[in-house]
């Protein structure tokens, strides 16, 4: 299978240490936020997580509520965004409660037409083949199985010069 390197990393709280001030390379993010404050005792997990998006196709960041993996999420998409031609694309599926809409919020955040004889998911596979884009897929611990089987059907898809990348961000 072509999506078999994936790497799923720990986040915990993050213990004060020296806030490090980091140029963002490239353009900012499409749809990323922008950061409202620094980031204090993450740089070493955001190196590691920048390393490991050279290589494999999924990240996904997990732990429990509120220990900041949104924000490493973010920040690591503003970090590359210069590295993907077509930007970053952040899917929050926060508010989307019907597992049924899985698709739906895919489709709204990617911005993708979906023609009349075509499924959603067809359509979001389709788009993210013609592109380069690092996709964020936030807050979907309440989506598990719909999200699994969409991101499952796009990590089948073989990279090519125009891969994406995908950070999903989860709580365990």
């Amino acid at each position: 299978m072509y999506g078999s390197s994936t790497v799923s990393v720990s986040v915990s709280k993050a213990r004060p240490t020296r806030a490090a001030a980091r140029p963002q390379p490239g353009r900012s993010g499409r749809a990323v936020p922008p950061a409202l404050h620094a980031l204090v005792g993450r740089e070493a997990l955001l190196q590691l997580l920048e390393h490991e998006m050279t290589t494999i196709r999924m990240v996904t960041l997990v732990g429990t509520g509120g220990v900041g993996k949104t924000t490493v999420a973010y920040e690591l998409a503003r970090r590359l965004g210069g590295n993907y031609r077509d930007g970053n694309y952040v899917v929050a599926l926060s508010t989307v409660v019907d597992e049924d809409a899985t698709g739906e919020a895919f489709a709204s955040a990617l911005d993708v037409y979906t023609p009349q004889s075509t499924s959603i998911e067809d359509a979001i596979v389709d788009m993210l083949r013609a592109r380069r884009a690092l996709l964020v897929i936030d807050n979907c611990e309440h989506l598990v199985e719909p999200v699994a089987a969409l991101v499952g059907r796009i990590l089948r898809q073989p990279p090519s010069s125009r891969s994406w990348r995908r950070v999903v961000r989860r709580s365990p």
